[in-house]
């Protein structure tokens, strides 16, 4: 068991974050890595065929749950892009566009680009402490 040593003499179990990071070193070192690799490498990165359709269920999901019932509801449903999930968009159009306030194409793009990374990563993360 790990211990930690205070100043006055007095010894104490370690916290259990720093045990988790002690045990999974290499877990906290991709946990520190992968990001600034994906903010290096996010310009390198194009826009995607399907990310206007992605963006367009977003932002009527978020029309939706703001009172703009019936036609959102009508437009979500019988879209041909409702197969996307718009519990995944919703919050990325909340989050990069109406609370950030990003307008550019190219700038909506890089930012869900990046913040799918980190969605990705916490998976990863997740599925690593399961196992």
């Amino acid at each position: 068991m790990a211990v930690a040593v205070y100043s006055h003499g007095r010894v104490s179990p370690a916290s259990p974050l720093s045990r988790l990071i002690a045990a999974h070193w290499p877990l906290a070192l991709v946990c520190a890595l992968f990001p600034l690799v994906a903010a290096f490498t996010l310009g390198d990165y194009r826009v995607w065929v399907d990310e206007p359709h992605q963006r367009t269920v977003g932002n009527v999901a978020l029309d939706y749950l703001a009172g703009d019932g019936e036609r959102a509801f009508d437009q979500l449903i019988f879209s041909r892009d409702r197969y996307f999930g718009a519990a995944f968009e919703a919050p990325l159009v909340l989050l990069l566009e109406r609370i950030i306030g990003l307008e550019h194409g190219r700038d909506v793009s890089l930012g869900r680009h990046f913040l799918t990374h980190l969605f990705f990563l916490a998976g990863g993360v997740f599925c690593y402490l399961l196992v």
